[in-house]
């Protein structure tokens, strides 16, 4: 941090070095499995290629590259090095890897028992070191965080996987991509399938690296069960089918080079070969140009924190949290860690303590909310879940295709609002920003207050749900010299309030009740209607209509049900 400095710069090189990492590893497993650089590098290369497949995920600042990294570092280290050394060191980078990325304990699991089962129960200690270490730092991080660890760690991976129909998804998109390097892979397994039988140590690297591809595929599948997958989900998947690819090419080329046959029919099958790679490239070619921000981007993020930075009072950005610490403002929970955290998009829990710990974190959050802790939200496009605390005010951005993510969270969309009347409390009439509540009858607002103007006026109202209000109202007729009767009819969406007759040009308080059972806990209309005017009105400059009222204030006194 005091070398890079605040910002993406060092969790960036971690991936991106990571990603390097995954690019040397995966050529030095297939090169070294197949005798073949070449193949090594065709591996390679089909994973670097599948960069904008994955969701340009690579080198972002998120946790996927280095995972893989581990992963891949503890393969190649159980096969370069099968001693009880290099068992440790491999068990190290697995348990590494699930600290990690969670959702990596699929691969770890799998890919133990099986070389459990293939050294015919020799590699014991390649398991037992990972149990030790991984539940030795597993109950130190519980130790520290009162249970929270595990809880949040387990919580996706046991209850996270509910979205079924995801699950088509994967091999449409997946078969799509990946045809070419797929045919070289079933041409590999046919020609290499008699190895499957074999002991030897032709056979069990096969295996060993066939069970590791095939683990990173479908454990790419499986995590479309989460709701929240993107196209980084597809990234084990892409490393998969690239070890498989490259070994297929090397297995292939070397079938079709045995010597026995004619050249133009050798030519003809290395020509086939390398148009499926060449195609198969083609197919993940991609304009790197669209992943670079334009400077449009550049100058409308700068004015985005320069925007929250001046917002007055505590701002909450639930999808992008570290505009917060860019801005100077306070950081807040991440949208997507609380909603694990509180089971909001999860199977349902099982045990007590994970239930009890869910409500917890979902009283957190719905108090902050509740009791509004927060003078302004950051979210994304317009929705009633923040009503009535919180009120959609405005949009960010006028052109929706500036500043606009292109890869992974879509960007901040809209600005809302604290609501000062949530609980009760004095409408703002004279406060510009809150002109989006007063939708017909309106003047401009005013020191005193905000005129009402011509016969029938209207403003949005969001009061919380389960209470009775009293609305009281300071308001006085306009009229100059002659006064004849006039009245206010007052109602609320479909319910009529009640009548109220001025007898006099003096301010007036008028009063009327609200029952419980008319509040939605949205925006609610309240509206008035004014009969019997004064013919010696004033007219309005800035528009037709007469102005019949002057609202001095409004006021929504919240009370208990009886």
């Amino acid at each position: 941090m005091q070398v890079l400095g605040i910002g993406f710069t060092a969790a960036r090189l971690v991936s991106i070095l990571s990603t390097v990492g995954c690019f040397a590893l995966l050529f030095l497993i297939v090169s070294r499995s197949s005798s073949n650089s070449t193949a090594g590098l065709l591996a390679a290369g089909i994973y670097a290629a599948s960069y904008r497949f994955a969701g340009a995920w690579m080198d972002l600042a998120k946790v996927d590259s280095l995972a893989l990294f581990f992963l891949l570092a503890g393969f190649w280290v159980s096969r370069r090095f099968p001693s009880r050394e290099g068992m440790i060191g491999s068990s190290v980078l697995y348990v590494l890897a699930f600290y990690t990325k969670q959702n990596a304990v699929i691969v770890i699991l799998v890919l133990l028992l099986l070389s459990l089962v293939e050294s015919r129960g020799r590699t014991w200690f390649s398991l037992a070191s990972v149990a030790i270490i991984g539940v030795a730092v597993l109950l130190f991080l519980d130790f520290v965080s009162q249970g929270w660890y595990s809880f949040y760690a387990f919580n996706s991976v046991l209850y996270g996987f509910t979205s079924r129909s995801a699950l088509g998804i994967f091999p449409s998109k997946f078969f799509a991509a990946y045809w070419p390097a797929i045919l070289v892979a079933v041409f590999y397994f046919v020609l290499k399938g008699r190895s499957l039988l074999q002991n030897s140590m032709v056979g069990q690297e096969f295996r060993a690296n066939v069970a590791f591809a095939c683990i990173l595929i479908a454990s790419s599948w499986i995590t479309f069960l989460h709701p929240w997958s993107y196209d980084n989900d597809f990234l084990p998947a892409c490393l998969g089918i690239a070890a498989l690819a490259g070994l297929g090419f090397a297995e292939i080329s070397r079938q079709i080079n045995r010597g026995d046959q004619r050249k133009y029919v050798t030519l003809f099958f290395d020509g086939v070969l390398l148009g499926l790679f060449l195609l198969q490239f083609c197919i993940l070619s991609y304009n790197p140009l669209t992943q670079i921000p334009r400077q449009a981007d550049r100058n409308l993020w700068a004015e985005f924190v320069s925007r929250l930075e001046k917002l007055p009072g505590q701002v909450w950005v639930p999808h992008h949290g570290y505009v917060n610490y860019l801005a100077g403002k306070t950081t807040y929970l991440h949208s997507s860690t609380y909603t694990e955290a509180a089971g909001l998009a999860a199977l349902p829990a099982r045990t007590e303590n994970d239930i009890a710990r869910r409500a917890f974190v979902r009283q957190i959050g719905e108090e902050a909310v509740r009791k509004q802790e927060f003078e302004w939200v950051v979210a994304g496009e317009p929705t009633s879940i923040w009503l009535p605390y919180y009120i959609y005010t405005q949009d960010l951005f006028e052109n929706s295709r500036v500043f606009f993510s292109v890869t992974g969270m879509a960007q901040p969309e809209g600005l809302l609002r604290r609501n000062s009347v949530a609980h009760g409390g004095l409408l703002p009439l004279n406060d510009p920003f809150w002109n989006l509540l007063f939708k017909e009858g309106w003047g401009s607002p005013e020191e005193g207050g905000r005129q009402a103007i011509g016969n029938h006026t209207a403003v949005l109202v969001a009061l919380e749900r389960g209470h009775n209000y009293r609305i009281v109202l300071q308001v006085q007729p306009f009229c100059q010299s002659l006064f004849t009767e006039e009245t206010m009819k007052a109602g609320w969406n479909q319910y009529p309030l009640g009548d109220y007759t001025f007898t006099s040009c003096a301010q007036q308080s008028v009063s009327f009740t609200l029952p419980s059972r008319e509040v939605t806990g949205l925006m609610d209309n309240l509206w008035f209607e004014f009969r019997n005017l004064s013919s010696d009105t004033m007219v309005h400059e800035d528009a037709p209509e007469t102005m019949t009222m002057r609202f001095t204030s409004i006021t929504f006194l919240q009370e208990p049900e009886r």
